[in-house]
């Protein structure tokens, strides 16, 4: 039995991930560097250090659990391989932030470096891609782990969205909203397992939207990162007499958020948030206001190039893609038959940083080449 190695080495997680050949996941590691309180970001230098000291001792259990055959518990019964048959085929690593060429972040270099010493460590390829690439692909893997073909609605809860198994068969959309990345892209195919033909609409004018929701949650007193607390923050919204926000004396106004083209800026908005924490606004609320911001800023920019370009399959994924207030607006406000948008989100498990998505993109380039 073969499987896949991946590497990612991301602003705050090292991960790393096996996948065999069907797209079953096999491992899937990763180390949420913790900060402070009170602290916003780490210096680059910082992150390298941390990914030199995480990446090591995931690999090194990685294999242990290989030679074991991935077992699910402590019992050897319930391994998913036979014990020590399995044989390391492909590494791939993510060695640059986004899909063009020229993107650069140091700490993508610890992924590089390691993933190429692994390989010719045990004799197998290395497949080289961008982390964007991994959040992309990341959409097509199914919900729990294993890759069963067709698509799978993903339930009220993700606001009657589909997950699908495989890309459109046409050009679509991508926008990914991540704490590193706020981009909006077409590509206009998809062939031999990547991406081709992809044109950047435009990216952050400044703060990239999980950066936003990052620092506005460290103000509230919320760990970093903060989007998922954010979140459960929000959902108290409704017990302080929330409700949709209203002008006046005793309301709370919504947040604007701006565009100039299709490049999204966060500057205002988390300006904004912080006078409404200045003022008192309580928590729940500057949380809700916050998501509803970011939530109208997707539709902004995606419903401008869906009608421009006449692309009506979008695919929204990154770390924000998670949040199902993002989900449910764009479902309800782009799904809507007068836009006819179809929009795909991946799994939220695989919506933040890890290295099963560049797995999954590795297994579908080579699928192509053998």
């Amino acid at each position: 039995m073969t499987m896949i190695l991946a590497i990612d080495t991301s602003f705050y997680t090292t991960s790393v991930a096996a996948m065999d050949r069907d797209g079953r996941v096999l491992a899937d590691m990763r180390t949420i560097f913790v900060l402070k309180p009170g602290e916003r970001g780490l210096a680059p230098s910082t992150v390298v250090f941390n990914h030199v000291r995480s990446l090591p001792s995931q690999v090194e259990h990685l294999f242990r659990l290989a030679a074991r055959g991935f077992p699910r518990s402590e019992d050897p019964a319930s391994a998913i391989l036979s014990p020590g048959t399995v044989k390391v085929d492909l590494v791939v690593a993510s060695v640059r932030p986004r899909i063009v060429e020229d993107s650069y972040l140091p700490f993508f270099r610890v992924s590089e470096g390691f993933g190429r010493a692994v390989a010719a460590a045990v004799g197998a390829p290395f497949l080289e891609l961008s982390h964007q690439e991994g959040h992309l692909a990341a959409t097509w893997i199914a919900r729990g782990g294993h890759n069963v073909g067709g698509n799978v609605d993903t339930g009220g809860g993700d606001g009657g969205c589909v997950c699908r198994r495989e890309p459109p068969d046409r050009s679509f959309l991508v926008l990914q909203m991540s704490g590193g990345t706020t981009e909006l892209l077409i590509v206009e195919r998809w062939e031999a397992g990547r991406p081709q033909g992809v044109t950047s609409l435009g990216a952050a004018l400044d703060v990239n939207v999980g950066q936003f929701l990052d620092h506005v949650g460290v103000r509230l007193g919320l760990s970093f990162p903060a989007g998922a607390a954010l979140e459960l923050e929000a959902g108290k919204a409704s017990d302080v007499g929330a409700g949709a926000p209203v002008s006046g004396e005793d309301g709370w106004h919504p947040i604007p958020v701006s565009a100039q083209g299709y490049r999204l800026s966060f500057a205002g908005p988390e300006a904004a948030a912080n006078r409404l924490i200045d003022a008192g606004c309580p928590a729940p609320v500057v949380a809700r206001l916050c998501l509803e911001a970011v939530a109208r800023g997707a539709e902004k920019v995606l419903r401008k190039a869906v009608e421009e370009f006449g692309r009506h399959d979008v695919v929204v994924c990154g770390g924000v893609a998670a949040n199902q207030t993002l989900r449910r607006h764009l479902a309800r406000r782009l799904g809507h038959p007068a836009v006819g948008a179809r929009l795909v989100f991946p799994d939220p498990a695989y919506c933040t940083d890890n290295a099963v998505g560049l797995a999954e993109a590795g297994r579908r380039q080579t699928r192509n080449r053998n």
